[in-house]
């Protein structure tokens, strides 16, 4: 059992008009929930309710990307190094 204490199944949805939402649908449902306190005593999840942490979690991922770009920029310059002898070499 991997749900959290208080969870609530959310109601199936009718994919036929899924696109013309009435205020009233099954799909705001999750939202009533959550202002509601989750239907219970158990708090939201942090990434949902703390802007802070949304905003902690956009600037982890941004440097995680950085990280990457560092690795591959290192990469090129490793080949632009080896290209470079072999031309110099060649001559």
């Amino acid at each position: 059992d991997d749900a959290p204490q208080g969870a609530v199944c959310p109601e199936k949805l009718n994919k036929k008009g899924l696109f013309s939402l009435d205020v009233d649908g099954a799909i705001w449902k999750g939202l009533q929930l959550l202002e509601a306190g989750l239907g219970g005593d158990c708090a939201p999840p942090r990434w949902l309710a703390d802007e802070n942490m949304r905003l902690a979690i956009v600037a982890h991922l941004d440097l995680q990307g950085c990280k990457v770009e560092l690795n591959i920029i290192a990469h090129e310059v490793q080949n632009m190094c080896v290209w470079y002898m072999e031309e110099h070499l060649a001559i």
